[in-house]
């Protein structure tokens, strides 16, 4: 996973497989990024997992439990899902889109950058 910065919104890139292996790591890291979000200027952060080849039921157990922790501090938390294992995986375990879910790192941004303007 590499974190770097867009437009003053922190972009954490995951590469490879979230599976019972990695996920504990990928717990820590998203739920880190969840709470130093807070107390940054833009109250955004993108997970891009469009390099993302495999994420387990635990892989998205913590994507599911970072959008709760997020909205619940005010954070907005955007998902790249433009890949067909990521769409799926979003697709079938969260039908009510409660996940905010982009194609792409930049359209992500875009979007974070325009929601956390307008609070």
């Amino acid at each position: 996973m590499t974190k770097t910065e867009q437009a003053g919104i922190e972009v954490l890139t995951v590469i490879g497989d979230i599976d019972a292996l990695s996920v504990t790591e990928f717990a820590e890291i998203v739920s880190a990024a969840v709470e130093s979000t807070c107390d940054r200027p833009v109250k955004a952060f993108v997970l891009d997992m469009n390099s993302v080849s495999f994420c387990s039921v635990g892989g998205l157990d913590v994507l599911l439990t970072a959008q709760r922790k997020a909205r619940s501090a005010g954070v907005h938390m955007a998902v790249t899902a433009g890949t067909p294992v990521m769409d799926r995986v979003l697709t079938l375990a969260d039908p009510a889109r409660t996940v905010a879910a982009y194609s792409d790192r930049e359209h992500a941004v875009r979007q974070c950058a325009l929601t956390t303007s307008m609070v």
